[in-house]
């Protein structure tokens, strides 16, 4: 296949280190050409599952051996792991306030004036690869094999209803999903398997609340989905908290702090926005609490109107990916993924885009640690990804049709009640 030989040779262009030396300039133009073309390019109907996931892996480990050249999150990571392992509390201590620094980590942690943002399971999920290894290697396996098991969710759930494997095939083949998960170590993939997890298991009329809960506890967003599906046991109820409690314990000491630098970051960051920079055009310093009104707005429309648990992630997750002042290129996947179940391709479109936003780097200065990102990277991904999503939009309003469903799975609404499938305009 095609598209296949395209994603292999992006991934053996990204392990003969070409990209890196050759540089950005020649690098954003071929990723986009290479999500272009999988895109594009002609997909098998009638995969099985298991080669989907096979192929899927086999790029992930692949690109998993390579440096990470274009985010330096992972560094924080396994710093904030290796501390927690030692005893000492990330939400306390920044990492420019340790005396004794390595050389193979310390120097390229960002904003290490910052204490850490993440949830505390997550902390104890970096302390656990940490503590097998103080380098970055563990944890950019670890999202590799967590980024592999959203496409054998995606898959499982197209076969469950009878319909191709393409969006599957799709997801496995895209350089953004592999670089920015196997190749940069991000987070993402961990929280958005239990958010598809539990989508798979609504989908099958079993339970959802713990996937639900567990991807909240590793990167909050799940948690706008929990009141979409039934009220949970008490058992299951009372298990969350105590795992949220037994997360907790190791950084109780840290008491307000626990939140400080992520309200630093609510507050004052910003890059590549969608529609923030526009809200903020009309309403100053206002912008962030207005926008997060009308996500808080969608999110009320979508948990009464729409049917389906993936239309719903879907919604909720396009609000914050277009609304957020701060939408980093790995940002993406969390609507993506649902997108690719709806088969809204606007979505699709923004992921294959979204890599001229590391325009940006081009102007780091490293000495400084400061940029001056160019703004017409957003002039070129945003209009363009929200006419789609309007026009895609609009034709189904014209022709109704079970748009986000395929067949109805067990448990799930009558096809006459799905309608309509609106697609909304909808660094950590």
């Amino acid at each position: 296949m095609l598209a296949v030989g395209v994603a292999f040779l992006g991934v053996f262009l990204l392990l003969s280190g070409r990209f890196v030396e050759i540089g950005l300039p020649i690098w954003i133009p071929t990723f986009i050409c290479w999500a272009l073309l999988v895109w594009w390019l002609p997909k098998p109907q009638h995969a099985r599952v298991g080669v989907v996931v096979g192929v899927a892996v086999v790029l992930r480990l692949l690109t998993a051996t390579t440096e990470p050249f274009l985010s330096d999150d992972i560094f924080r990571y396994v710093w904030e792991g290796h501390l927690t392992t030692r005893g000492g509390n990330p939400y306390v201590t920044s990492p420019d306030q340790l005396p004794l620094v390595d050389g193979t980590i310390h120097p390229y942690i960002n904003h290490p004036h910052l204490s850490s943002i993440y949830p505390p399971l997550s902390m104890c999920g970096f302390a656990l690869l940490a503590a097998i290894s103080y380098s970055i290697w563990p944890f950019k396996l670890a999202m590799a094999l967590a980024d592999s098991l959203i496409v054998w969710v995606l898959a499982d759930i197209l076969r469950y209803r009878k319909q191709p494997l393409s969006a599957a095939w799709l997801y496995a083949l895209h350089p953004l999903s592999i670089v920015e998960t196997a190749g940069s170590g991000h987070l993402e993939p961990l929280g958005i398997l239990f958010m598809m997890l539990a989508i798979r298991a609504h989908i099958k009329g079993k339970p959802s609340f713990v996937f639900l809960c567990v991807g909240g506890l590793i990167k909050l967003l799940p948690f706008l989905l929990l009141p979409a599906i039934r009220k949970p046991t008490t058992i299951k109820l009372l298990g969350v908290f105590l795992l949220a409690i037994i997360s907790w314990l190791p950084f109780s000491s840290a008491g307000a702090s626990l939140f400080s630098s992520f309200v630093v970051y609510g507050k004052t960051w910003s890059f590549n926005g969608a529609l923030f920079p526009l809200v903020k055009l009309f309403v100053g310093t206002h912008a962030r609490l207005i926008c997060v009104v009308m996500g808080g707005f969608v999110c009320l429309y979508v948990l009464w109107k729409k049917p389906l648990l993936e239309q719903k992630a879907m919604w909720i997750c396009g609000a914050f990916v277009l609304l957020s002042p701060t939408i980093h290129p790995w940002y993406t996947l969390w609507v993506w993924v649902p997108g690719l179940l709806c088969r809204v391709w606007g979505w699709t479109l923004l992921v294959s885009l979204v890599p001229l936003s590391y325009v940006a780097l081009l102007s780091y200065d490293p000495t400084t640690h400061v940029w001056e990102p160019p703004v017409w990277p957003q002039f070129v991904q945003f209009p363009m990804v929200l006419l789609l999503l309007m026009g895609q939009w609009l034709w189904h309003w014209i022709r109704p049709g079970p748009w986000g469903s395929g067949q109805r799975p067990t448990g799930s609404p009558l096809p006459s009640q799905i309608t309509h499938d609106h697609s909304t305009s909808s660094r950590h």
